[in-house]
């Protein structure tokens, strides 16, 4: 890690101050945060998929996207403030008590993976997570694009087009559970990431010191 005393040396010390209210913001915002994102994914689950006609792009779907692609920018770019608010807090690695600096591994770890996805920490955790992507605009579009495309051919029948019409309705409904997932997913990292800083804050900020008390 880039710790607090590099930068320290390099006169940095406004880099480490001004993340702090970042790190801060985070864990104060989060629980709210992860009620709004579960509330996204019941009026998601409310909808009746069945129903969809698919032929012209949905303007409710493509602002759902919006929606979750704005707020995954902000969560991808909240979270890296944060890991570079752990990272320059961390302390040469020395011949003594090092529990702090594992947690401080710890959240990066949580971090990385919700960023890129990836394997847990542990060498005995063989699972895997997706990183807080999974759906995006430009993909929707994509194929929509290739679908419509083979639909207006020339010598396409009526019977192929009827045959896309129901790809282009599929695209939509499966658009749309995927976008439930992705939020289920973020809610997931985000939640995750949490749990480990609001659980071991004083660790994580002080690792070398033996007493922990501060409260959020």
């Amino acid at each position: 890690f880039f710790s607090l005393y590099s930068c320290a040396s390099m006169d940095c010390q406004w880099l480490v101050d001004s993340l702090d209210d970042k790190f801060v913001s985070f864990l104060r915002k989060t629980p709210d945060a992860l009620k709004s994102y579960e509330d996204v994914v019941q009026g998601l689950l409310k909808m009746d998929l069945d129903s969809m006609i698919g032929e012209n792009i949905s303007v409710q779907l493509v602002t759902e996207l919006e929606k979750f692609e704005a707020e995954r920018f902000a969560l991808t770019l909240t979270m890296g403030e944060v890991k570079m608010h752990i990272a320059l807090k961390t302390p040469e690695i020395k011949e003594e008590d090092n529990a702090g600096v594992r947690i401080q591994e710890i959240a990066i770890g949580c971090i990385n993976r919700a960023i890129a996805g990836g394997a847990r920490g542990s060498k005995d955790d063989n699972s895997s997570e997706t990183a807080i992507n999974g759906v995006s605009k430009a993909d929707y579009y994509a194929s929509r694009a290739k679908l419509e495309k083979e639909k207006a051919g020339e010598k396409t029948s009526e019977k192929e087009i009827a045959l896309y019409n129901l790809q282009l309705k599929e695209l939509d409904r499966q658009t749309y559970q995927k976008l439930i997932l992705a939020w289920r997913n973020m809610l997931l990292h985000r939640a995750s990431v949490y749990s480990v800083l609001k659980l071991n804050r004083d660790k994580v900020e002080n690792p070398r010191r033996r007493e922990y008390g501060m409260a959020l």
